[in-house]
């Protein structure tokens, strides 16, 4: 790809929709957020960031709409561009408007309902799924544009793995359900969630994606947070193809 960017695709979102997750190589942003780091979050300079938005603008065709991330589990929908959105989920039907999200080690997670022609962006933590944001978008997919949960394509990004995602005093925030994805001492597949909650909720199995790539043990690729505290953020978008 133009610039040296590299995306990461999901194979149920390859028709009808455009949708990826940016890697954190080709951009132009100094260490610790080398090098492409595309959130403003951060005391990285500014003008990286903008350099490394100009970088993937020529991928959005109209409006990238992002929220303002607060870990918690509130989705919206909209229909105008603005970026000025307190939640963690963001559903659209307008062609015009590419959504997107943030992230390093928390999961972004892509929702296309292609019989109506309906998407969503939402970025889940531990928190979140604590919270049931998946559900939430589910529900207000439905609510808004008659969304069954069996025509969902879902894909989700590079995130914490099983064997970084350690909670040592989980007992104190987790659901004692979560104790069955526990896979060594204070370590959890939130993968395994994820997937669970989503076909509890209608969505065929086959129709789910999960990167299964940890943002921890691939440096190269992936910033995390957990890893390296003082890090970049990675994009997730979705848009419909017809501006395509």
């Amino acid at each position: 790809m133009r610039n040296s960017t590299k995306l990461l695709r999901y194979s149920c979102l390859r028709h009808g929709v455009h949708a990826a997750t940016f890697s954190r190589s080709g951009g132009v942003s100094a260490q610790p957020y080398n090098t492409l780091n595309l959130s403003y979050n951060s005391l990285d300079l500014k003008e990286s960031v903008d350099q490394n938005h100009y970088r993937i603008a020529q991928l959005f065709k109209g409006s990238l709409v992002t929220p303002n991330q607060v870990h918690g589990n509130k989705v919206l929908a909209i229909k105008n561009p603005n970026t000025a959105l307190d939640c963690d989920g963001l559903i659209t039907n307008e062609p015009g408007i590419a959504l997107g999200i943030y992230h390093a080690d928390c999961q972004a997670a892509l929702f296309f309902d292609p019989k109506n022609q309906a998407i969503a962006a939402v970025h889940a933590g531990w928190r979140g799924l604590v919270a049931h944001i998946y559900q939430n978008t589910v529900s207000l997919l439905k609510e808004t544009y008659g969304t069954n949960p069996v025509d969902l394509l879902v894909g989700i990004s590079p995130s914490l793995g099983p064997c970084h995602a350690e909670f040592t005093d989980f007992e104190s925030f987790f659901p004692r359900k979560f104790t069955d994805y526990q896979v060594e001492k204070n370590h959890f597949d939130l993968w395994q969630i994820s997937h669970d909650q989503l076909t509890a909720m209608g969505i065929k199995a086959q129709n789910i994606d999960i990167s299964h790539i940890c943002t921890y043990c691939n440096r190269d690729e992936w910033f995390s947070y957990r890893r390296d505290k003082v890090t970049g953020r990675h994009l997730s978008f979705i848009q419909l193809r017809d501006c395509f």
